[in-house]
């Protein structure tokens, strides 16, 4: 051993030696020294990291040349007279390795292999059992990677080789000798005598599982091709043979069915003789008590190779009218069947690991397979009864009970009463109950077994409804909606399945993280999709959980919004309204006066892109809420609240208190789209007094969105956007591109007493300022010809689209409106009434209303006076409002100098527009509509612009002292006196 003092030295020498390899890879003889460091016991010091290098350098970096180079000093150490100790290290760490993890074959036709044959098989006797065992795993490589006849002239001298080491019967080598004699076996023809003898050896051999089993998936594939029949017929009969004398020894009865489930092909032709050890040994194998992990997968593969040899050639014959099929009859299915499900249940008390995991799921895919080819199936009820009284594997029965499938009253009591420590395990076996009461439900529904115990089991299903665990909660709600819907079931089970949602529904504790009620609720969702008459029985349930979860959101939504007494408050916590929808848009997506995140925003700073790039992060809905949309989506789709009831007056009143109050976006557009289908419903099918269709129109009209976030809350904006052109006839069918609308069939439904009340106009002012541009198009087009047809507007626009030349795709604010006189369009706006806008910039509403009604056909013609004059080219952007600094800081952007010239390709299309057709200026109108409501600046700019003009336009002075009352009572109101 070196002393201690010496150790720093060897580290010291070790590293210095592994960088001088590195940096001389053809000096191989350095590997040979480094690894002499392992011949002295260290404690103190890892060397580890030596290993590694070695293992990692001789796989994956020396060249082929190298290799050979190793390979020869290999060979030449071996037939040395050196240390034993230095060959078993140099195989461990070079040769093996080198030859086993080599990725192309060019090192096994060098000329340094056969060298190293001719060193291993010279004088083998002298070598040590350690060495012995490195020198059999060389020749198992060689001859796997070898060509059979490079190796045909060492063929003789191999076997004997091999054989010897067999006869001196040392444990230690004998398993390594196994590995490789077999592996002679699959490449050279060999005497079947040897053959047989190795068979029988390895088939009763079950001491060293892993070696054998190994040596067994490389001899059996090479039977058919090296025995003849009748050695082949010899070799299976000794089978049968050792099945039995040994049919009782579970080590032995193991390790032979585990080779023949591997290797099935190879047995196949004696099946009809092995099927009846195997269900014997099933049930010696599968019915043990706390069997190992791997005695259980060992009986899952022999039940599939059970059924795979007897059913699956011919799956849809039924065994009680072919009985004669492969030897399986009824009782024989039904065996293995309830084999299967035991070991299941078995399985799931075990840890939930990923082992456990894996068995599950073969033993359902298997049940699977079985159920579907074998229907009527007798499944023992002992099984589950035992899994779910008590607690988890207390009590299990292991006999075969044929008295009776149904579930005892007493056991349902005692197991609905009793509580359960583990609840892993229960969940787990509850989960396994439902998947096998699911797989019989979608491939036997009407098995015996179902109809006589599917309420007990259900009963059980009730104390976890309230789960935390979704896969458990998911499966349930499955067996239940499939129950509801397939048809099969009984009349009894189905009104057991409503009287349990019933209960849990009223039974559930109302907000609470772990509310069955939320469980409820998804079930009768899902039926109502295919059944609309199904929530008749839930309707007083689901309005009472509505007004306990809607009443407990609004005061959270109160409490929250209370902290933020004033705008400032507001804005630090991310709900600062902008001044037009689009503008809020347009900031979010480039970052522009981005705060840092806290409670309640809807934005965040993406990780990548381009720079101040933000992304949109949805509102995360808790359980509660979840359920609280899905219940009002169910009661408002329900007709009976056409009449006045209980339950109609609370819910109406639910909807108006989230208008009023709710924060959470998902639930007020739940609430709207309610509330805009019944607003818009004809005549007496809309359930609605006239006092409330105008309350809720009001509220819709006032909706505050300051409590909202900015980005996300376009999508509410829209759907309120969408009922109010509903009310025109607006169809979503309506193209939105040239020619929009023109071969539309005029089959639509315009409200037109709606559309003229007081508080719908109020409510249309709103779609002018949409983010929307369709939106905002669409509606403009009804503003300004005063039409109430959503169809009619669209033949107008088209019209005019075709006289001023829009081309093919263009959308629908190209081109723009009908022309109207000043002296028409101005009295309009200015008598409308934009308090829908809340404290949004309503005057960008007036301006595009007068860009829209100005001229957009012909071309564009572009000023050139020069930098200083008011036209300006349009190829440059002021970046400074300062008339002063105006000369200097105008930049040209259609160089490729200003911003990397991201702006030229962008001034080139627009300059493409300048010509007397193709509609150019009403394309460059709609552009400067579009930054008119994302700018703040420009639509102040171009307010004094356009209505200046406009003004001048008017024909006389009257028709000009006319507009001043108008415009002074615009002014007067208190919701439009902000941005003047």
């Amino acid at each position: 051993e070196i002393p201690p003092r010496y150790h720093c030295e060897s580290l010291a020498l070790g590293n210095f030696l592994v960088s001088y390899s590195q940096a001389n890879p053809s000096d191989t003889d350095v590997l040979f020294d480094l690894i002499r460091i392992f011949l002295q016991p260290l404690s103190s010091v890892d060397f580890s990291f030596i290993k590694q290098f070695l293992l990692r350098t001789v796989s994956n970096v020396f060249s082929v040349e190298q290799k050979s180079q190793i390979l020869q000093r290999f060979s030449t150490l071996l037939s040395s007279e050196g240390s034993e100790e230095t060959k078993i290290l140099s195989a461990q760490m070079l040769a093996i390795p080198m030859l086993k993890q080599s990725t192309s074959n060019t090192i096994f036709y060098d000329s340094s292999v056969k060298m190293l044959i001719e060193s291993l098989l010279k004088d083998s006797s002298a070598h040590g059992p350690k060495l012995t065992c490195e020198l059999l795993q060389i020749v198992d490589i060689l001859l796997e990677r070898m060509q059979s006849e490079d190796m045909t002239q060492y063929r003789k001298d191999l076997l004997k080789f091999i054989w010897a080491i067999l006869k001196c019967n040392d444990a230690s080598t004998k398993y390594y000798a196994y590995l490789a004699v077999v592996r002679f076996i699959a490449v050279f023809d060999t005497p079947s005598k040897v053959i047989l003898q190795v068979y029988r050896s390895l088939l009763r051999d079950t001491s060293e599982k892993n070696t054998v089993r190994a040596a067994m998936d490389v001899l059996l594939p090479a039977l058919k091709k090296r025995l003849g029949n009748d050695e082949l017929d010899t070799a299976l009969n000794y089978t049968t043979k050792v099945m039995r004398e040994e049919g009782n020894s579970i080590p032995q009865m193991a390790h032979l069915w585990e080779s023949i489930t591997r290797h099935p092909q190879v047995y196949v032709g004696i099946k009809s003789e092995i099927l009846p050890h195997m269900l014997k040994s099933l049930s010696l194998l599968g019915l043990q008590s706390n069997a190992p992990l791997e005695l259980t997968k060992l009986s899952v593969a022999l039940a599939k190779l059970i059924f795979d040899w007897g059913i699956a050639s011919q799956p849809t014959i039924d065994p009680s009218s072919h009985p004669s099929t492969a030897g399986l009859g009824r009782n024989t299915i039904d065996t293995v069947l309830n084999i299967l499900v035991r070991l299941a249940f078995e399985n799931a008390a075990g840890k939930p690991d990923q082992a456990h995991t894996r068995i599950r799921v073969r033993i359902l895919s298997l049940l699977q397979d079985v159920v579907s080819s074998w229907k009527n199936c007798k499944i023992e009820s002992a099984h589950f009864e035992n899994a779910l009284s008590h607690e988890v594997g207390a009590r299990r029965k292991s006999g075969n009970d044929k008295e009776g499938t149904k579930i005892s009253k007493s056991t349902r009591k005692e197991s609905s009463d009793s509580k359960l420590d583990d609840n892993g395990s229960i969940e787990g076996t509850l989960l396994l109950c439902a998947e096998i009461v699911l797989i019989l439900l979608h491939h036997d529904p009407t098995n015996e077994f179902i109809e006589t115990n599917i309420c007990s089991i259900l009963d059980q299903f009730t104390n976890v409804t309230s789960t935390e665990n979704t896969k458990l909660a998911q499966t349930i709600e499955d067996v239940l909606i499939h129950l509801l819907t397939d048809g099969h079931a009984t009349n009894e089970t189905i009104s057991y399945i409503v009287a349990m949602l019933e209960k849990t529904l009223r039974e559930g504790n109302h907000g609470q993280k772990d509310c069955s009620a939320h469980f409820a609720i998804a079930v009768i969702e899902k039926v109502w999709e295919t059944n609309q008459d199904f929530i008749e029985p839930f309707l007083g349930s689901l309005a009472i959980f509505v007004e306990a979860t809607s009443n407990e959101h609004v005061q959270e939504a109160i409490s929250q919004a209370s902290n933020s007494s004033s705008m400032q408050e507001m804005a630090e916590n991310g709900h600062q309204l902008s001044a037009t929808p689009t503008l809020g848009i347009f900031e979010a997506a480039c970052g522009f006066g981005f705060k840092p995140p806290s409670l309640g925003k809807d934005i965040e700073v993406s990780n990548s892109g381009f720079k101040n790039q933000v992304v949109i992060a949805n509102e995360t809905l808790s359980r509660s809420l979840e359920s609280l949309i899905s219940s009002m989506r169910l009661l408002g789709s329900n007709g009976s609240l056409s009449t006045f009831s209980s339950t109609r007056k609370t819910f109406i009143k639910v909807l108006s208190n989230i208008l009023d109050y709710s924060s959470s976006l998902p639930v007020i557009m739940m609430a709207v789209s309610i509330i805009g289908k019944w607003v818009m419903a004809d005549g007496h099918q809309m359930p609605l007094t006239k006092s409330e269709r105008e309350g809720f129109l009001w509220q819709l009209a006032l909706l505050d969105f300051h409590r909202l976030p900015e980005t996300s809350s376009q999508a509410l904006s829209d759907m309120i956007s969408c009922i109010v052109l509903t009310a025109y006839g607006y169809n979503s069918s309506i193209i939105q591109v040239y020619p929009f609308g023109l071969a539309f069939a005029t089959n639509h439904n315009c409200r037109g007493r709606i559309v003229k009340e007081e508080i719908f106009q109020k409510l249309f002012i709103s779609s002018l300022l949409s983010a929307n541009p369709y939106v905002r198009s669409l509606s403009m087009g009804i503003f300004s010809t005063q039409m109430n047809d959503c169809i009619l507007v669209h033949e107008k626009l088209s019209r005019i689209a075709i006289e001023i030349g829009c081309r093919k795709g263009d959308l629908v604010d190209i081109a723009g409106m009908p022309r109207v006189c000043p002296s028409d369009i101005l009295p309009q706006v200015l008598q409308s009434d934009f308090e829908s806008l809340g404290k949004r910039l309503w005057t960008t509403v007036i301006v595009d209303v007068l860009l829209a009604s100005a001229k957009h056909d012909v071309g564009v013609h572009l000023g050139r006076e020069g930098l200083g004059g008011r036209g300006s080219f349009a190829g440059y952007l002021r970046l400074n409002r300062e008339k002063s600094q105006l000369q200097e800081c105008l930049s040209d952007l259609s160089t490729d100098e200003y911003h990397d010239g991201v702006y030229s390709s962008f001034t080139k299309v627009l300059m493409s527009e300048r010509s007397e057709g193709l509609c150019g200026r009403g394309r460059c109108i709609a552009a400067v509509r579009n930054l008119v409501h994302g700018d703040i600046q420009t639509c102040q700019d171009m307010l004094m612009l356009t209505f200046q003009a406009a003004w001048q336009c008017l024909p006389t002075n009257q028709v000009r002292s006319s507009l001043i009352g108008p415009l002074g009572r615009l002014l007067a109101r208190p919701f439009h006196t902000q941005f003047m």
